[in-house]
């Protein structure tokens, strides 16, 4: 953590001094290091997979649910991701349109576990 943390400080310590001549650069300088750490995180994924995988089988969990748990994560992160890229780049209204684009699209792969779930509320009460 300590790495991310590091090269997200100087990233942007070098982003905010090349703003005042060449915001360009300090734009590619961001991304760039956006996508760095993003590296970072997903090499992290590895272990955290291997424990949802347990609790799956723990729980007895479908594992298309888990699939479908598994993308809204990702696509939340992507979203949150790319709409600070543009509100960061002064594109309100594009990363606007881009959290309501995910948030729709999160509610839109949501509900077939929502409807397993009135459905397992069904057999608990019925």
């Amino acid at each position: 953590m300590v790495k991310i943390c590091v090269i997200a400080i100087v990233s942007l310590f070098f982003a905010l001094f090349l703003s005042k001549s060449q915001k360009e650069y300090g734009v590619v300088l961001i991304l760039s290091a956006v996508l760095v750490i993003a590296f970072f995180a997903v090499s992290q994924l590895r272990g955290i997979l291997a424990l949802l995988k347990e609790f799956q089988e723990l729980t007895g969990l479908s594992a298309v649910n888990w699939k479908i748990l598994l993308k809204i994560l990702g696509i939340s992160y992507l979203t949150e991701i790319t709409s600070d890229i543009c509100n960061d780049n002064g594109y309100h209204a594009l990363g606007g349109q881009v959290a309501i684009c995910g948030k729709l699209t999160i509610i839109s792969l949501g509900i077939p576990i929502i409807l397993a779930m009135i459905d397992t509320i069904k057999e608990l009460f019925l």
